[in-house]
């Protein structure tokens, strides 16, 4: 395992480790810089990954900022087999879409509460062509 000290999302940047209300003590989320907080360097999934040895599977659970993880690792995205990933409400859908439209199937789901929100975690697996 390699460790990285950076956020993943979509762009080259920086973001604001900060401590989201309503979700419980221990859940960090990023925000734009300018307030005072932790601040991290942001970058993209295929930048820092890029030789993977099948087959692999991809762990998100980003509290809200899963559409810009995966925005992050479009190429990397075609060397997955399995992706795990917890969704909120207002992410699900696009996620599920995005996902789909990147050669994935969803085989699994289960749904549970946190706090008041419902939250989704779901199991994709690449579709792949016969023959």
């Amino acid at each position: 395992a390699k460790l990285f000290k950076v956020a993943a999302g979509d762009f080259r940047g920086k973001a604001e480790i900060r401590l989201q209300r309503g979700y419980g003590p221990d859940t960090l989320t990023l925000a734009p810089t300018g307030d005072v907080g932790d601040v991290v360097d942001v970058v993209p999934l295929d930048d820092i990954i890029s030789d993977v040895e099948r087959p692999v599977m991809v762990k998100i659970d980003v509290e809200g900022f899963e559409e810009h993880v995966l925005g992050g690792m479009n190429n990397l995205l075609k060397s997955m087999d399995y992706v795990m990933i917890e969704t909120t409400e207002q992410t699900h859908r696009n996620v599920v879409k995005y996902l789909i439209s990147h050669g994935f199937r969803l085989i699994d789901i289960r749904r549970h509460k946190d706090k008041d929100e419902l939250r989704f975690n779901s199991l994709f697996v690449k579709r792949y062509e016969k023959g």
